[in-house]
């Protein structure tokens, strides 16, 4: 009885740790070289122009530790493009990316909660560092949008309900597309 006991948490153990996203899956969720659209966020944010919207990443390169994309977002009218870099690692029991303007400096973590490879969509939570919040975002790639109709849930979106409760916010529309 006793090595049953033993085994049996040893299975449970490894359920429990299957179910955070790993490295790997953190190199999945970002290798495409279609854009990868910002569709929910639990905060609104306002640029010098106006309301932050349709809010991209694409990938210039991607390597085991290391990301280089071009950030894009609409400020208002007025489309803005960013070169950022993200060194990524595995720390304890999380994939963080760390995001930054310059390559080698220490950025913001970014962690990645879920990951769904069918419908090539997740979810990254970072620190807000002026009130200490946790900011969520769902991802998806922007095949994966195409299908989407106005007022239809986002692929993965029952997910983001359950990370990140249901303060949201829609950053993408199909006006970011057209």
């Amino acid at each position: 009885m006793n090595c049953f006991s033993i085994a049996l948490l040893l299975i449970l153990c490894a359920s429990a740790l299957a179910g955070k996203p790993t490295l790997q899956e953190l190199r999945e969720a970002l290798r495409t070289y279609h854009p990868i659209w910002v569709v929910l966020r639990s905060f609104h944010t306002y640029g010098t122009r106006g309301e932050i919207s349709c809010v991209y990443y694409m990938q210039l390169s991607l390597t085991d530790y290391h990301y280089q994309y071009i950030h894009g977002l609409k400020d208002g009218n007025a489309w803005k493009h960013l070169y950022l870099t993200g060194d990524l690692e595995q720390k304890g029991d999380d994939a963080v990316v760390y995001v930054s303007e310059t390559r080698g400096q220490r950025g913001i973590p970014h962690t990645l909660q879920y990951w769904n490879r069918e419908q090539h969509c997740f979810i990254l939570t970072f620190e807000n560092k002026t009130d200490g919040t946790t900011n969520c975002q769902q991802h998806v790639w922007e095949p994966y949008l195409r299908s989407h109709r106005p007022g239809s849930t986002y692929p993965c979106e029952e997910h983001y309900h359950r990370i990140c409760g249901h303060r949201k916010y829609d950053v993408y529309s199909a006006a970011c597309t057209a």
